[in-house]
Parts: structure tokens; C-alpha cells; sequence
């Protein structure tokens, strides 16, 4: 059943195509976290050691990170918990946090880290620093944020993939399942 999920998962991704409009994405950067929410899920369930993500709770912790806007923040954590019940068969808790730092989460796993704004690059830094280092994905949806170093997000062209960092998945002892290198965009 994990494995069907996964690859269900998978094919999705690979003909997730979206009609690209350059107009509306630069207009609303919000379109761009919608798509980012909808493929996050499926990427943390091609994570091959969530397993060790599970919390004492028996479910996976997914923290939504913002800036300024928690009603923002707010309204992607509820979204995310309507359409997604569990992942690779573990139920799902999200958090909303503008910490940087993760200090409440200090005796907690956390399975990924979804970013629902630009952040500056500076806080960017310390929360890619913070995945590496405790080997959690972290998800930008966002323009750039891939090739400064941020684990996923998107590569929008006529299609919409997921956009991997290979350095940073190596640098973080992530290993996702194959099948995931052959549906995104690749970063060295």
C-alpha cells in the first residue's frame, strides 16, 4: 500500500502540467505557495527514512514558517490538514512558527518545513542551516530560494516540477526515492 501511495504520488507529480501564466504569478505570489502546498506532501512521503520523522505523538510534525503574515501561515496549515491525512501512512500535526531558531521544537522531530513567505536571506540562511543539520527537508516555493540553498521548491516553466537541491540533500543525509530525480528539475 506504501509503495502504491508513493507511486501514485509520483505519477502525479510527473503530469502535474499547469498552463503557465507569467502574468498571474508575478501578480500573486500567493498562486505560487498554492501549488508549492500541493506538492510538499508528496514529497516528504519520498523521503525513504521518514520513518525516523515520526514524533512521540506516532505523527509526523510539519512546521508552515513565516515572517510577518500568521494568518497567512494560518490559512496554509489549515488547507494542509484538510487535504492531507496522512503521509506513507503516518497521520499529520502541523505547527505555525515565525522562530527561526525552531527552540520550541527542540525536543521534537520534524518531518519538513514549509516556507509561506520570502523570507530575507539571512533568515533563509539559518533555516536551510537548521534542515541540513537535523535532516529535514525544507520547501520554498519561492524564486531563488533552491539555488541559495533550500532543499525543494518549484521550477515553473510550461510544466510546474519540483525543483531538487542535490548539495543540500547530501549535505542534510536525506535520501529520497529514486523516482523523484526523474519528475523534477535538478540543482547542483
Amino acid at each position: 500500500m506504501k509503495r502504491f501511495l508513493l507511486i501514485f504520488s509520483i505519477v502525479i507529480i510527473s503530469f502535474f502540467e499547469i498552463a503557465y501564466c507569467p502574468q498571474a504569478i508575478s501578480k500573486n505570489i500567493q498562486h505560487r505557495t498554492w501549488i508549492g502546498l500541493k506538492l510538499f506532501p508528496a514529497l516528504l512521503g519520498g523521503n525513504m527514512n521518514i520513518k525516523s520523522k515520526v514524533g512521540s505523538d506516532d505523527k509526523l510534525l510539519i512546521v508552515i514558517i513565516y515572517n510577518y503574515d500568521f494568518e497567512w501561515a494560518h490559512k496554509l496549515s489549515e488547507s494542509l490538514h484538510k487535504s492531507v491525512k496522512n503521509i506513507n501512512e503516518y497521520p499529520i500535526r502541523t505547527s505555525i512558527s515565525n522562530d527561526i531558531s525552531f527552540e520550541a521544537y527542540r525536543s521534537e522531530k520534524i518531518a519538513g518545513i514549509f516556507i509561506s513567505e520570502i523570507m530575507p536571506r539571512e533568515q533563509l540562511s539559518k533555516i536551510k542551516n537548521f534542515g541540513i543539520k537535523n535532516s529535514v527537508i525544507i520547501f520554498s516555493p519561492f524564486v531563488n530560494d533552491v539555488e541559495y540553498g533550500v532543499t525543494a521548491g518549484l521550477h515553473i516553466t510550461a510544466k510546474i516540477k519540483l525543483f531538487l537541491n542535490i548539495s543540500t540533500l547530501k549535505e542534510s543525509e536525506i535520501e529520497l526515492n529514486k523516482l523523484f530525480f526523474k519528475v523534477s528539475k535538478i540543482y547542483e
